[in-house]
């Protein structure tokens, strides 16, 4: 992975071995749109994250989503973290690259759970609030992420709130799911992640 800098959009285009690119913008720059393009037309899963809506046109990326500009940084990390962490059930980019292609809009949503049997449910309460409109999500990938001495160990009977979640949802909503290993978390810590899009989120 490689993470370029650029003080303008035209010093940067695709290369062949390109698979993802994520660009950060606040408002929009001259360049803007040539450069997602760019990326997008070569076949890029091309990703948008700016602080404000931008009006762009409809080709130009594959999915895009607005957060404040302190979460820029956070939003990156939980887009690409669970490609890269290996565990029981593994993502990798093409999971990433069915969740959010050609979908217009996504959202992140991360929450860290501690404690006992209740835990996975209370993170999976923080969710919907953060997700605008449930009935138009299309696509979600799940990533549950724990160190390998988490104490208590995960339990299945934890996992029946992220069910009753998903039984909230479109019935039609295709969703892809791991379980990960981040021996960097606290060993009483487990982080759900959801990415979630949408052409009418």
């Amino acid at each position: 992975m490689e993470a370029r800098v650029v003080t303008s959009f035209r010093e940067i285009s695709p290369a062949d071995d390109d698979k993802m690119v994520i660009v950060l913008a606040i408002d929009r720059h001259d360049g803007l749109v040539d450069l997602l393009r760019s990326f997008y037309q070569a076949g890029v899963l091309t990703l948008l994250i700016t602080d404000r809506d931008i009006n762009l046109p409809p080709d130009v990326c594959d999915s895009r989503t607005t957060v404040s500009a302190d979460k820029f940084v956070e939003t990156v990390k939980d887009l690409v973290t669970p490609i890269f962490n290996n565990g029981m059930i593994n993502l990798d980019f093409n999971d990433q690259s069915i969740t959010l292609r050609n979908t217009s809009k996504f959202v992140v949503c991360t929450a860290d759970a501690r404690g006992g049997d209740s835990r996975i449910a209370d993170a999976v309460a923080s969710f919907p609030g953060k997700i605008p409109d449930r009935k138009h999500v299309e696509r979600m990938l799940w990533s549950i992420t724990h160190n390998r001495k988490l104490n208590p160990p995960l339990a299945i009977k934890e996992i029946a709130p992220i069910t009753e979640f998903i039984k909230s949802l479109p019935e039609t909503i295709d969703i892809v799911w791991g379980v990960l290993i981040d021996d960097s978390l606290p060993g009483d810590t487990v982080r759900l992640s959801i990415i979630v899009a949408g052409k009418e989120l």
